[in-house]
Parts: structure tokens; C-alpha cells; sequence
């Protein structure tokens, strides 16, 4: 049996705009999901952020396998394709790309210095997304927009919204399908040639069971 090709959705908005539980709705129509949450529980007694944390994991169906920090998109990688070899389709969904990124950055301050960091979250960032794309299976990587707000006034803040910018644009370039999201709604702004049509918007809203439905048009389940 083939493998299943991978296909990438990304899912791109702000705060509270409504990507996470979009992608979780997306993946209740695979029989089989592989849960990313990248958030690290706080070390600062920060109850409000651990009470978030929570909530997320109280909305996934006890079913769904879930790797959290320290498990790695290695082991993810492992559990994916041991599905793909006894014959049985999977989603993946990486919530999300942002607290990844900051995970990397916040262990990375002790092992390299200033100038050596740009460099460092590049090589990152694309062994991320190498991952990733090699999956079997459909990927649904949630990502926030951060740089439409102020200039941050450390450094590091300024480093960290460019390199997820530039991240960003990377899995958005890689994905077949592109939704960014605004105060609950999904506006897609990318999908496959097969999908394209003149009498269509370039930007549409979408909800969770009509993409899923374009994505069943395109066998992209499998």
C-alpha cells in the first residue's frame, strides 16, 4: 500500500480569533488524530496561563493521541507512520507554531549567544517544517499573527516576531490550503489549483465542515 501523501493546512490569525477549536472541528473527520500542543506549562505559578492549557485539553476527544513538552515531532513522526503501515488515514494537528517557536527560543538562550541566534532559529525552523511536510497525513498547523501590533521594545521580542514572521510565510508558501482568521471567521486565501475557479473569490469565508467537504473533493483525506 502507498503511503499517503501529505498535505498541509495552515491556520493563521490572532489571539481568540478562533484557529485552534477551526483546526480541532477539521481533524473530528479523521478517524485517527495526532495532537502537537506545543505550550509548556509555566514554571512562575502562572494559574491563568496553566487554566488555558487546561481548557485545550479538556476540548480534544479522549481518543486523540496527544505529545506535549518534552515529547518531540520525532516520536509524533514514529506514531504516524505505524498508523500509515497498519492501513489507516491520520490528521495531525500542531497547536501551534508559535509557542514552538518560543519553546526553542527560551532553551536557546543559554547555549548561544545574541548574534548567533537569528541563525540558529532558521536551522530550527527548517528542520520544523521538514518534519512536518514528510508527514503521511493531512497537517493542521495553527499559527498566530503577531506582527500587526507595536514594535516590542526588547531585542528578543523584535527577534522573535521576525522569526515567526518569516515562518509564517514558510509554512503558508509549503501549505495546499490557507485560512486566516478574524474574530471567528475563517477567510481562506489559498487552496489547490484543482480548486481554483474564476467565478470564486481569491478570499472566502469557510467554515470547519465546508473545508473539509473541498478537501474530500480533492481526495486530500487521502
Amino acid at each position: 500500500m502507498n503511503s499517503p501523501a501529505n498535505k498541509l493546512v495552515f491556520l493563521l490569525g490572532g489571539a481568540r480569533s478562533g484557529k485552534s477549536i477551526f483546526a480541532e472541528q477539521c481533524a473530528l473527520a479523521f478517524d485517527n488524530v495526532l495532537y502537537f500542543a506545543t505550550a509548556l506549562e509555566p514554571a512562575n505559578n502562572d494559574t491563568e496561563f496553566s487554566e488555558r492549557i487546561k481548557k485545550h485539553k479538556a476540548r480534544r476527544p479522549a481518543h486523540w493521541k496527544t505529545f506535549e513538552p518534552p515529547d518531540s515531532l520525532e516520536l509524533l513522526t514514529e506514531a504516524c507512520h505505524s498508523l500509515t503501515k497498519r492501513g489507516q488515514n491520520a490528521a495531525v494537528v500542531v497547536d501551534c507554531a508559535t509557542l514552538w517557536l518560543a519553546g526553542v527560543l527560551t532553551r536557546s538562550f543559554d547555549h548561544y549567544s545574541v548574534a548567533q541566534l537569528p541563525r540558529h532559529l532558521v536551522v530550527e525552523a527548517e528542520h520544523f517544517l521538514q518534519m512536518l511536510t514528510a508527514l503521511p497525513a493531512t497537517v493542521f498547523v495553527v499559527s498566530n499573527e503577531v506582527g500587526e501590533g507595536v514594535v516590542p521594545p526588547a531585542a528578543s521580542g523584535r527577534l522573535f516576531r521576525d522569526s515567526l514572521g518569516q515562518l509564517n510565510m514558510q509554512l503558508m508558501e509549503k501549505a495546499q490550503w490557507g485560512c486566516v482568521f478574524s474574530a471567528g471567521r475563517a477567510l481562506m486565501v489559498k487552496r489547490p489549483q484543482a480548486q481554483e475557479n474564476s467565478a470564486l473569490e481569491t478570499v472566502s469565508v469557510v467554515q470547519a465542515q465546508q473545508l473539509i467537504a473541498l478537501m474530500k473533493a480533492t481526495n486530500l483525506r487521502h
